[in-house]
């Protein structure tokens, strides 16, 4: 949805074009990360070489972080122009994502190092943080939606046979 968004607002030759190009890249590269486990690689690696502890047991909680921060300041002036309905929207998803993705993450690694990493509670702590991802991306969608449909655009979903 939001690489429509950018080659709509490309081909418009909109100042926010590549902005929403590049979040397009950034869900693309969190799908990647999803599926490939990057940033639990990256965190053994640091795990390994780096004596962390407590939230960082988890160490891929801090490449998550460092991306989120980044994003976050890249992407200051291109938050302060959108209609203050999507601001908010952009904002409350990507706190309901970066609180599972990191914050959950960091709690369970304080709860795996003091009891272990095989016990229910940290199953169902687990559940919660995919589970605010998932809310997070979905909200992101329907706000990306909700203001695409606010410049005049939509997006047909039509299935055949």
């Amino acid at each position: 949805m939001v690489a429509l968004v950018a080659l709509d607002a490309l081909a418009r030759k909109s100042r926010w074009g590549r902005h929403w190009a590049g979040l397009s890249i950034v869900y693309v590269v969190l799908s990647m990360d999803e599926t490939s486990e990057i940033h639990e690689r990256i965190g053994s690696w640091l795990r390994a070489h780096v004596n962390l502890h407590g939230p960082f047991h988890y160490a891929g909680v801090i490449p998550m972080l460092a991306l989120a921060v980044f994003v976050g300041v890249t992407y200051i002036r291109f938050l302060g122009a959108l209609p203050r309905d999507t601001l908010l929207g952009v904002l409350v998803s990507a706190a309901l994502y970066v609180g599972g993705a990191a914050g959950v993450e960091a709690a369970s690694g304080w709860w795996a190092e003091g009891h272990g990493s095989k016990s229910t509670a940290l199953l169902l702590v687990s559940t919660v943080k995919e589970n605010l991802e998932m809310f997070g991306t979905l909200l992101f969608v329907l706000v990306v939606l909700a203001y695409f449909a606010r410049t005049g655009r939509s997006v047909a979903l039509r299935a055949r046979r």
